[in-house]
């Protein structure tokens, strides 16, 4: 999936609270981007929060008027629970799971509310993510890389090496 489509797609889920609400306020969807580990805000994330917004520019949301994101970053291993059934709580609109862990703390603590999901260590369905990659069926959809019936199709590109 490359950058356009991942944007359009997230605009497409912050676009839908947007179609009902009558006062501006309510109209703001909200975006809980939750990370696997511990990681405070530094320039790579930064830079990764600000291509999120440029591609949520281009698809015409404006931070502050369509959507606001809320950056989590859990403490411990516990603390990824708590800040996902907060998420959850809070009704967010969305929730970007950042790595494994913030992808199964987000999917043990809703259905009803879309992740995003962002792992480039996992097979979404070897970990239980998704139904299959034909028909996911649940609330998660997403970036993921380590997936053998995919890259298996591949495998004619890298020659064998003596």
């Amino acid at each position: 999936m490359n950058r356009r489509a991942f944007v359009t797609g997230l605009g497409a889920i912050i676009a839908a609270p947007l179609v009902t609400a009558a006062q501006p306020q309510e109209g703001i969807a909200r975006i809980g981007m939750l990370r696997s580990e511990h990681r405070a805000l530094d320039d790579r994330i930064r830079q990764n929060i600000a291509n999120l917004r440029a591609g949520l520019q281009e698809e015409g949301y404006a931070e502050g008027q369509h959507y606001r994101i809320n950056y989590y970053a859990p403490t411990n291993e516990v603390d990824i629970v708590k800040l996902a059934r907060m998420l959850v709580r809070d009704k967010v609109d969305v929730i970007h799971a950042i790595g494994h862990v913030a992808i199964e703390a987000a999917q043990k603590a809703t259905t009803t509310i879309p992740i995003v999901a962002h792992d480039y260590e996992t097979d979404p369905v070897a970990a239980g993510f998704v139904a299959t990659l034909a028909k996911p069926g649940g609330n998660i959809t997403g970036m993921f890389l380590d997936l053998p019936d995919i890259s298996g199709k591949n495998a004619w590109i890298a020659p064998k090496l003596s």
